[in-house]
């Protein structure tokens, strides 16, 4: 994985919430797009720190994951993601067998 890409996903929370034989295929995509956000970063980067500053452009960039991480943080799937959940398999079985 590159480096923005391995900074930005907990690693530890895909393995366990990804079955183990979509695991390449999820590391894959996910590095794929983290890749391909450095173009699109840099066209943006560039004409915004050029007409202001890039001391201005760190800022804003700054702000922007402090407010994105209090927004994830007010979402209660993104709060409650570590919780592990009950393999529908399992469920199916526990079902079943109350029924008998």
């Amino acid at each position: 994985m590159n480096a923005s890409t391995s900074l930005l996903v907990p690693v530890e929370n895909l393995t366990s919430s990804v079955e183990p034989e979509m695991q390449a295929r999820v590391f894959a995509l996910m590095s794929s797009v983290g890749t391909a956000m450095v173009p699109l970063g840099l066209m943006i980067a560039g004409p915004i720190s050029d007409h202001f500053s890039i001391q201005s452009w760190f800022l804003m960039g700054g702000l922007i994951c402090i407010l994105m991480a209090i927004v994830a943080m007010s979402i209660p799937a993104v709060i409650n993601l570590e919780n592990k959940k009950e393999e529908p398999n399992k469920a199916a079985t526990n079902i079943v067998f109350e029924l008998n």
